[in-house]
């Protein structure tokens, strides 16, 4: 009677401890508030507060550069310089079928890019700005540290970068380097354009829920979470070390 007593309590403990395991494992779910992104209509937008943004704190956030950039500075691509941002305003929002730039251009009203280009330019102020202070929720993790996750083809190539790797890759196609094996300029235009929107205005899209997260879930298991499923199964062996010795005796 004792020996069932005990092993019923040891099976319990180890449902326990596994629930514990997986509830600590488990990427918790955005809320509104924690991040705040824009798409390029917001940026282009004169009455948006993301135009405001832009306006007011533009050549701060650019300081080191003197303005933004998108694709590959310099000899080895092509690039986008905006000056200002007035020049910026001018061009977003973009349209056109999203291809790799054809040319190094300052100021322009439009690129070979098309609504690539402004896709990948308002995902640089999403992660400029946070960078710098100026659109942060109340998260403590910055918008660019954020993993991909899950993604299914053609966007599984990007599984694993933070949003602050994958515009780096962005900008490399962009500027005309290679593009990975079964994507097109549409799929990494079309994913960077879900990135900008994915906490428009503090909400977080069902894009984000399903394909964002932060950045320690994926890179170690929670220590919470180790413990626990250590424990369980430590658990489970003396239960079944205790079973046998009393099936002995009897």
């Amino acid at each position: 009677m004792l020996r069932r007593h005990f092993t019923r309590a040891g099976c319990a403990i180890v449902v326990l401890l596994f629930s514990a395991a997986m509830s600590a494992g488990a990427r918790a779910a955005f809320v509104p508030g924690e991040f705040i992104s824009y798409g390029q209509d917001n940026w282009g937008t004169l009455a948006d507060p993301a135009s405001q943004l832009l306006q007011n704190y533009f050549f701060v956030v650019h300081a080191t550069t003197g303005g933004a950039e998108i694709g590959i500075p310099g000899a080895a691509g092509n690039s986008v310089f905006f000056s200002s941002p007035e020049a910026a305003l001018d061009y977003l929002p973009t349209s056109g079928m999203a291809a790799a730039l054809d040319a190094d251009l300052i100021d322009p009203m439009s690129t070979s890019s098309g609504i690539f280009g402004g896709h990948l330019l308002a995902l640089s102020f999403d992660v400029d700005f946070s960078d710098a202070g100026y659109l942060n929720g109340t998260a403590l993790e910055l918008f660019g540290g954020l993993v991909l996750h899950d993604l299914a083809a053609p966007y599984a190539y990007f599984n694993g970068l933070s949003v602050r790797e994958f515009r780096s890759a962005a900008n490399l196609i962009l500027g005309g380097g290679a593009l990975p094996v079964n994507v097109t300029f549409q799929d990494v235009s079309d994913l960077t354009g879900l990135l900008s929107l994915a906490f428009l205005n503090g909400t977080p899209t069902q894009f984000a829920q399903d394909h964002l997260t932060s950045p320690e879930p994926t890179a170690i298991p929670e220590p919470t979470a180790a413990a626990a499923a250590g424990l369980a199964l430590v658990v489970m062996a003396l239960v079944r070390r205790l079973d046998r010795r009393s099936r002995a005796a009897a």
